[in-house]
């Protein structure tokens, strides 16, 4: 299969260990770059090929492996939601590139039902995420114009 080309940017590159014909390596990648395809085309650039044989991610946006936790960590909290919102992200961080809004009764049930909706959101970000209050988020809605939003996506 033949992947289409995307420009990505690697900011780090680092070399931890080599054993034989097996190298460990950290690289800090962009948004939209796969660490497959770089070990692939390193190998064809090399002439020796190359695929990777594991792959641990260590940070996905703003969110690292030090604010991970393990299943069994979860598990243990299985009932108690109030422990589990502590410990989770709260929802209002995720996609911290789009700005938070808080949505009326009637904005949210013309979103939810799919149609366009005027919400109190006054920068000039194309995607907000709608919440019902501090903590339920109803989805994600794409600017229209000014403040009229259309929704893209709706959490059931």
């Amino acid at each position: 299969m033949q992947l289409k080309p995307a420009r990505v940017r690697i900011d780090a590159f680092v070399i931890q260990a080599l054993e034989g014909p097996e190298a460990g390596f950290t690289i800090d990648i962009s948004s939209g770059g796969y660490v497959r395809s770089v070990a692939h085309e390193l190998g064809r650039d090399l002439g020796c090929g190359a695929h990777l044989s594991r792959l641990r991610r260590t940070r996905a946006g703003a969110f690292a492996l030090p604010d991970a936790h393990t299943l069994e960590a979860l598990e243990a909290l299985a009932g108690n939601s109030v422990a589990l919102q502590v410990l989770c992200v709260h929802p209002r961080a995720l996609l911290p590139e789009m700005p938070a809004v808080t949505g009326d009764g009637q904005a949210l049930g013309r979103l939810r039902n799919g149609a366009q909706a005027n919400l109190p959101e006054f920068s000039t970000a194309p995607l907000v995420k709608v919440f019902a209050g501090p903590r339920e988020l109803v989805g994600i809605a794409r600017r229209v114009a000014g403040t009229l939003f259309q929704p893209v996506l709706v959490m059931g």
